[in-house]
């Protein structure tokens, strides 16, 4: 549970127990870097206390408390003391509370697959947003997060801190969701270190994998993919621009679907599959294969 603790309480204010934390940040506007400070927090902190202030007696009083996180405010740039002020000089150049913190919680994130692949994706990217290093136009298309993050304040009224809650509620479940998905990207790594080649160009794969465009790279090699899932196959094309599938035929049996624009079509099992794959992108009219799944 996160909890808005009111600035005239904060003096006064303890946590109850061990799981328990208070942190304070500045009130009025704000924004990703430390609404998704405080979503990090909360996977290791049952209930997160917070205070939002800039009074200059608060804050002295929780940069020099030990268990109090101080974010993106306090005039202190101290991650053994929980300060994460990184407008001060002694902070490390180009880095926002956001990586300032993830940088502590996880200390060896470059060493591990899926924290790695969450900087990279989610947390670098709200950090040099935060830097200015981002085009910060008001009407981009699509939405930066900081800007969708942005849309909750409710500028100059009461409601701020009611906001500020909903904003690190919507913040916890996309940093849940991004887990997940390095989590998924981890193992269609794994997967497609698994692949087969069929000719030069096309690639059959083991098992489902979510994110076979991504795990090529920048440049692909492949011009088809082949892959099973939820009890049916599918024959996708990398590229249907330059290399759309080849047309199915009469002669194509264990069609589910056929999409109009020629990039993927879903056979009911796998022999269906690889014999249009063998017929069309192979040019074997005639070949004996094992049509279980390896």
């Amino acid at each position: 549970m996160i909890t808005i603790i009111k600035p005239n309480e904060a003096l006064d204010f303890k946590t109850k127990t061990s799981r328990d934390i208070h942190t304070v940040t500045h009130d009025g506007v704000f924004h990703a870097d430390e609404i998704f400070s405080i979503a990090l927090l909360k996977l290791f902190h049952k209930n997160i206390f917070i205070t939002r202030t800039r009074d200059p007696h608060i804050l002295e009083s929780a940069v020099n408390n030990p268990n109090t996180f101080v974010l993106d405010v306090g005039g202190v740039y101290s991650p053994k003391h929980l300060n994460f002020d990184h407008h001060q000089d002694d902070a490390p150049e180009g880095l926002s509370t956001i990586a300032l913190l993830f940088f502590h919680l996880f200390p060896d994130y470059k060493t591990d697959k899926l924290l790695h692949k969450l900087y990279e994706r989610l947390i670098n990217g709200i950090n040099e947003w935060d830097q200015g290093k981002t085009d910060r136009k008001l009407f981009n298309h699509p939405l930066h997060l900081p800007q969708v993050i942005s849309g909750f304040n409710r500028f100059g009224t009461s409601g701020q801190d009611a906001q500020f809650l909903k904003a690190v509620d919507f913040a916890y479940k996309i940093l849940g969701n991004e887990m997940n998905t390095a989590s998924e990207v981890i193992r269609s790594e794994e997967i497609w270190e698994k692949k087969k080649v069929l000719g030069n160009d096309t690639v059959l794969l083991p098992e489902f994998c979510v994110f076979w465009r991504s795990v090529q790279g920048d440049t692909p090699k492949y011009k088809y993919i082949v892959q099973p899932g939820e009890n049916k196959w599918s024959v996708m094309a990398v590229n249907s621009d330059n290399h759309p599938l080849p047309q199915a035929n009469e002669t194509d049996k264990g069609i589910v679907f056929q999409h109009k624009d020629r990039f993927v079509i879903v056979f009911e099992n796998h022999k269906s599959a690889m014999k249009y794959v063998n017929k069309h992108l192979l040019g074997k009219n005639e070949i004996k294969m094992n049509y279980e799944k390896y």
